[in-house]
């Protein structure tokens, strides 16, 4: 029942208007072309929120979605316009996506040659750097040996008896 008041007036019912399961069951079927799925909250609302929902409930279980209207088959040209137009995005977005792909690619490319190049320039100067290592080796080997050869006559200095000058 709903509720009305007038100036002055204390509220007071209006009589229910019954509701059949022919109103519900509209309510469903509109709801079912629209493509949403009935439901007791839904219904209610399509039936400008009128009506129990033990009402609503007991004609919604009755209720099964009628044959829907199928559109018909679409015309032969509307087919073959709808695929050319279909085939012709496609070939847009698909050039789109190579130049892309393409512009990614140089970019990762350019990295990968300044990269080896990087390598190529370590390892020169890793060889520099051997060579350098091996001939300050070398200098130290010498300089090892002129050291024992002193060493071996500061001893034979001392073992005849000179004392190394001070």
């Amino acid at each position: 029942m709903d509720v009305v008041m007038g100036e002055d007036e204390e509220p007071r019912r209006l009589p229910r208007a019954d509701l059949n399961e022919e109103q519900v069951h509209a309510a469903c079927d509109s709801l079912n072309l629209k493509g949403v799925e009935p439901t007791y909250k839904l219904v209610r609302a399509e039936l400008g929120d009128h009506g129990s929902y033990s009402t609503i409930a007991k004609y919604v279980k009755t209720w099964g979605p009628g044959a829907r209207p199928q559109a018909p088959n679409m015309p032969v040209d509307l087919v073959k316009d709808t695929n050319l137009f279909a085939k012709a995005v496609w070939a847009v977005a698909f050039n789109s996506a190579n130049a892309l792909f393409d512009k990614e690619r140089d970019g990762y490319r350019q990295q990968v040659e300044e990269l080896l190049q990087a390598v190529k320039d370590t390892e020169s100067d890793n060889t520099r750097y051997q060579r350098a290592l091996a001939s300050s080796q070398s200098i130290v080997t010498a300089l090892e040996v002129k050291c024992a050869d002193c060493e071996q006559r500061v001893a034979e200095a001392e073992a005849d008896g000179c004392s190394p000058a001070r």
